[in-house]
C-alpha cells in the first residue's frame, strides 16, 4: 500500500521539526479495519514488524519512506 502521507509530513518527520510526531508515528486504524504503522529510524537500512500472536510469529517488511528512515506498513 502507498501512503497518504503529504511529502511536508514526511520532511519535517524526517528532519525532527513535526510539532506532534505521533500524529504520524506508531499504530493508525484506517476506515476499511487496517492499521498503518509507521517508526522512524535514522540509522536502519531495513526494518520488519513483528506481529507476534500465541502459536506465531508473523513478519512484515516496512516500506522506506525517506532516506533518513521514515517506515510503514500495513
Amino acid at each position: 500500500m502507498t501512503t497518504q502521507l503529504h511529502i511536508d509530513a514526511i520532511n519535517t518527520i524526517s528532519h525532527g521539526h513535526h510539532g506532534a510526531p505521533f500524529k504520524i508515528l506508531g499504530p493508525h486504524p484506517a476506515d476499511d479495519g487496517t492499521i498503518t504503522i509507521r517508526a522512524f529510524r535514522p540509522t536502519a537500512k531495513t526494518l520488519t514488524l513483528v506481529e507476534q500472536k500465541p502459536k506465531s510469529k508473523k513478519r512484515h517488511e516496512m516500506t522506506r519512506l525517506s532516506e533518513q528512515g521514515l517506515f510503514e506498513v500495513t
